[in-house]
């Protein structure tokens, strides 16, 4: 999430410590104070203000009941976006947009995933 001009989605590998993104010098690519610059691991992606609002990360689809989305990644915005990143890390597609305040994501233990939000309960991401 970012602050003022852009939401970022990072990546951080099982096991991995000690990363910085950044904060509070980078929002996304974009430098937002001078100083206290180190090294710095930038974001996966990165989508500008107002498009979307308080962008909220999910989980990798490994359910079966989706194929083309097996391997993606699954997130929103508290707008009610719903949105998946490819495995390449590039490809964005959009996949709802129910107007629900989003607050999170939940896996079931057969890898199906589901939207929480206060203002649409709780529901099953299922194939169109």
């Amino acid at each position: 999430m970012g602050e003022s001009t852009n939401e970022e989605l990072n990546y951080l590998p099982a096991g991995t410590s000690g990363v910085n993104f950044g904060w509070p010098f980078m929002e996304g690519l974009e430098q937002r104070k001078n100083g206290g610059m180190y090294e710095f691991t930038p974001p996966i992606y990165q989508f500008a203000h107002p498009s979307w609002i308080a962008i909220i990360a999910g989980f990798v689809y490994h359910g079966e009941k989706i194929p083309k989305m097996k391997g993606a990644l699954l997130f929103g915005d508290m707008a009610g976006k719903l949105s998946l990143l490819g495995r390449d890390g590039i490809t964005i597609l959009k996949i709802s947009e129910s107007g629900n305040i989003l607050t999170s994501f939940a896996e079931g233990p057969d890898g199906e995933l589901y939207s929480l939000s206060r203002t649409g309960g709780i529901k099953r991401i299922d194939p169109v």
